[in-house]
């Protein structure tokens, strides 16, 4: 085929491919005017050079909300009191007001609970009490939340306790329980230190003796007693001279004539001091004095030494204070007293001072208070 027939032919099948296209067109031609028909399908179909795509649309992903975590919820403390004459411990609400009925009684034949005079507690809410009623002499532990008739959970007592007549206790942080012994009065008046788990007739860890006619040792008789923040042991002696006195020891002391520091002197006002406390927030120690006339709460900074008068006192016939024995503070530094003669416990804001009247006061004949002696804050 010449040259001429190849073009010409090659015309022909592109005119052809072109109608039967519907539109296609060749290289560097505009397209043939379409059918109304295939115009149609074509703008249905196939779009136009100056048509656009429309956007992908974007897919957001809604995160599901993770849900809040649930608080750990904050123990409710607690206010406990033991009752020498009921032998029984009576709970209270912190906030406590009036004719209170307690949260909760622990009472019965099966306490071991005699002549009560002190109660602590550990960080776990272990209550301890110190009965020097008995026979023998004791210190009986409570589970937390103890009620009713309830069985000590331990009980220390025995000859090999070094127990005699066992007056006021407190328990570190370590759960070490420091008790003092007046000693009947009379010798071998002593702390003494029991291990965390101690029980039974279980000799003690460590004795600090105050007084051994065999020995000529003459310390004051040991009293209440408090803990600080550095874990110091604080011991208010009985007098024996003219004024009474607190001294702080070191953990494992074993000498009572060698205290960190010793408050005493007549500027103290320390005369016969019944209950002992340490701020956990200020440091500053809280003391009862039932022996002043007339009675008084008095405050110190926990680094008083020698003959310092306190740095405030409450007192006065507004105060309702009544032979005031056990007192604690919580927090916020308020003031628990545990009045034996008023059959009372008297609360009073941090600020006060003087002859303040109390926040609070819990007494009536429902509140089951029977010559409370010491008090304690529980951790729940």
């Amino acid at each position: 085929m010449t040259p001429h027939l190849r073009l010409l032919s090659a015309s022909i099948l592109i005119a052809s491919v072109g109608a039967c296209g519907g539109g296609s067109a060749g290289i560097g031609q505009q397209p043939s005017a379409p059918t109304s028909a295939s115009a149609a399908a074509t703008s249905s179909s196939t779009p136009t050079s100056t048509s656009t795509l429309a956007p992908t649309p974007i897919r957001t992903v809604t995160a599901t909300p993770m849900p809040a975590p649930t608080p750990t919820p904050t123990p409710s403390r607690t206010l406990a009191v033991v009752n020498a004459t009921s032998n029984s411990i009576t709970v209270f609400a912190m906030d406590a007001n009036g004719d209170a009925t307690p949260l909760r009684t622990v009472a019965g034949p099966h306490t071991g609970l005699a002549n009560p005079t002190d109660v602590a507690a550990d960080p776990g809410g272990r209550v301890y009490v110190v009965n020097n009623g008995g026979n023998p002499f004791s210190v009986t532990v409570y589970a937390p939340g103890a009620a009713g008739d309830a069985l000590p959970i331990r009980t220390i007592a025995g000859s090999a306790t070094g127990l005699e007549f066992p007056v006021y206790a407190r328990v570190d942080t370590a759960g070490t329980l420091y008790v003092s012994n007046a000693g009947r009065g009379g010798p071998f008046s002593k702390i003494t230190e029991y291990a965390t788990d101690a029980n039974g007739n279980v000799a003690p860890v460590r004795i600090l003796p105050f007084e051994d006619p065999q020995t000529g040792l003459q310390c004051f008789f040991p009293g209440p007693l408090a803990i600080d923040a550095a874990g110091n042991l604080l011991v208010a002696s009985n007098p024996v001279s003219a004024a009474g006195e607190i001294a702080t020891y070191p953990p494992g002391a074993t000498d009572c004539t060698k205290p960190l520091r010793a408050l005493s002197g007549a500027q103290t006002l320390l005369t016969g001091t019944s209950g002992l406390a340490v701020s956990t927030t200020t440091g500053r120690l809280v003391v009862s004095e039932q022996e002043l006339l007339p009675p008084q709460v008095v405050e110190f900074s926990g680094a008083a030494n020698g003959n310092t008068a306190p740095l405030a006192a409450i007192a006065g016939a507004s105060t309702g204070l009544l032979r005031p024995a056990g007192v604690a503070v919580d927090d916020a530094g308020s003031v628990y007293v545990a009045n034996t003669t008023g059959n009372s416990i008297t609360v009073y804001a941090s600020t006060a001072v003087g002859d303040s009247v109390p926040v609070r006061t819990i007494r009536g004949p429902h509140t089951g208070l029977n010559v409370p002696g010491g008090i304690a804050i529980l951790p729940n």
